[in-house]
């Protein structure tokens, strides 16, 4: 059927080695691609035994048989000797465009084979394929397609089932007689879907038209990727490698929810408008396990020591300063004696807090460690967990501020 239009280039330059990467695997409808360049560990002799039940069926005039043959040969074996009977069932078979095609390919592929082994036996095979090729030339229909302007992002053209190279479009594509389909899409645009049939030596013209669909666009950005996270957009769960790719929906409410176990939930909803972009910044954020439930109790009973040992130290300190104002000979040896117990009762609970409060925050840390992946360990550790003491004392009171971040 075609070589996606690139056959023109190829005859200007036939033997260029972009060419042969390029032309390879080009067959539209009928034209079905005929093996890989390499050829796969088989049983010797395999690859020729399909040759010979090609040529013994062709002879007897079981074309198709004959193709079948002769494609599983090329797969197990490429040659420029077995590529020039596939072109010849095309040809016996009315498939003129694949039967162009591939005599074309034959072409190129034998001079390839010529200059890189220097195996003149290839050159009949070149010879004649080039020959065949001329000859079908005039009878060969051509489609040309007319494309949408602007064109769309990732057009994708669908011929009888196989796609045609973006590159290709813009000349004429060789095709086979008979009737055809073609299907047009791209993202955010409906289908385009049409018939055409295409005569012997005829040419043909479609001109594809796309229309746009209303459309939002969703990405997700992720601070943190712990293992097990799946992430749903309007309850639709979105496969790993789709994380971080634009997601296209309709003008809408929308809701995103991404879940981890040993994580709290995440929960996005908006409404978006037509040709909108937004993103949703996706922060995880774990779960209290038991440590943490530990932690945070350990914490709490830090903070209310340390506001009990700050009481009981201003009281100390008042109560010293007080005493300090007075003459030496009325100074209350009861009250110094309550102000010296207020004291170390305000050093016993501070102390006691301080340790709380250390205690909790290496559970704290602990706990975040276990919950969050080696690569976030450390960031996460150092933002979610800490903990610190500042006493200070002063003529005007005693005290402790407690800093933290949970």
């Amino acid at each position: 059927m075609a070589d996606l239009g690139l056959l023109t280039w190829v005859q200007r330059r036939p033997y260029d080695r972009a060419a042969q990467r390029w032309i390879l695997g080009l067959l539209l409808g009928g034209l079905v691609p005929v093996g890989s360049v390499y050829a796969s560990p088989v049983k010797p002799g395999a690859a020729i035994a399909h040759f010979d039940q090609g040529t013994t069926a062709f002879a007897e005039g079981r074309y198709a048989d004959a193709l079948k043959e002769f494609q599983i040969s090329m797969t197990l074996e490429p040659s420029p000797n077995t590529r020039i009977k596939v072109a010849r069932c095309y040809k016996a078979l009315g498939q003129i465009g694949s039967a162009f095609v591939q005599f074309h390919r034959t072409a190129h592929e034998a001079q390839d084979r010529i200059n890189a082994t220097g195996e003149a036996r290839y050159a009949p095979t070149r010879d004649a394929a080039e020959a065949e090729a001329q000859a079908l030339d005039a009878s060969v229909p051509r489609l040309s397609l007319k494309l949408p302007s602007p064109l769309p992002d990732d057009l994708h053209l669908v011929i009888d089932g196989t796609e045609v190279p973006r590159e290709s479009v813009a000349r004429p594509i060789p095709i086979d007689p008979g009737s055809h389909g073609l299907v047009a899409s791209a993202p955010r645009y409906a289908n385009h879907e049409q018939r055409f049939s295409a005569s012997v030596g005829g040419s043909v013209s479609v001109t594809i038209s796309m229309q746009r669909i209303p459309a939002a666009e969703l990405q997700l950005v992720f601070a943190n990727k712990p293992a097990g996270m799946a992430a749903f957009v309007d309850g639709k769960p979105l496969a790993p490698e789709q994380f971080d790719k634009s997601q296209w929906v309709t003008p809408g409410e929308h809701k995103v929810e991404v879940r981890v176990p040993g994580y709290v939930p995440f929960q996005w909803q908006r409404s978006l408008v037509d040709q909108e972009t937004q993103q949703v910044q996706v922060s995880l954020r774990a779960e209290p396990g038991p440590l943490r439930w530990v932690a945070l109790s350990l914490g709490g009973a830090a903070v209310a020591a340390l506001a009990i040992g700050t009481g009981f130290g201003v009281m100390a300190l008042q109560g010293a300063n007080e005493q300090t104002a007075l003459d030496p000979l009325l100074r209350d040896r009861s009250v110094q004696s309550t102000v010296q117990n207020h004291a170390t009762l305000a050093t016993t609970m501070l102390t006691v807090g301080g340790v709380l409060g250390g205690a909790a925050t290496v559970l704290g840390i602990v706990s975040v460690v276990r919950r969050n992946p080696p690569s976030v360990q450390r960031s996460e550790s150092e933002k979610r967990a800490s903990l610190r003491l500042l006493p200070h004392l002063s003529g005007q009171g005693v005290g402790v501020t407690l800093l933290g971040r949970y």
